[in-house]
């Protein structure tokens, strides 16, 4: 059995989600590394026996895939000083942060979308 469509675009939802259960029988989900550089991974549910290779090229969203707005980048960097989980403005999902320290003031800060990959990057003043 393949995934449908809809299975498609509910175990992108549930993988960056970060919610591991196959969209078709409720099984566990696993996901491995891909050889793709770009690629999220290859995710698996063994009890379906199916298995995908999940990236932006491949995303069921990649049609809505943009730059962020300049408005967007700042609500980004101020979901930063708030502490709050940055969230990707076009597919929302939870943004990785990579904080570069430095000796002096400030701190090089770079969000990431895992899903549409895009990023925004800032100086983080006072570490």
């Amino acid at each position: 059995m393949e995934w449908s469509r809809e299975q498609v675009e509910v175990l992108y939802r549930n993988v960056y989600g970060n919610d591991m259960t196959c969209p078709a029988c409720g099984g566990a989900l696993t996901r491995a590394p891909s050889p793709d550089a770009d690629a999220f991974g290859v995710v698996t549910c063994h009890a379906c026996d199916q298995q995908i290779v999940m990236s932006a090229r491949n995303d069921p969203l990649r049609g809505r895939f943009r730059d962020f707005s300049e408005q967007e980048k700042k609500d980004l960097a101020a979901a930063d000083r708030a502490r709050r989980t940055p969230r990707c403005p076009v597919d929302a999902t939870a943004m990785s942060v990579d904080v570069q320290r430095s000796l002096g003031r400030t701190s090089n800060v770079t969000m990431r979308c895992p899903r549409c990959t895009r990023s925004v990057a800032f100086a983080r003043l006072h570490g």
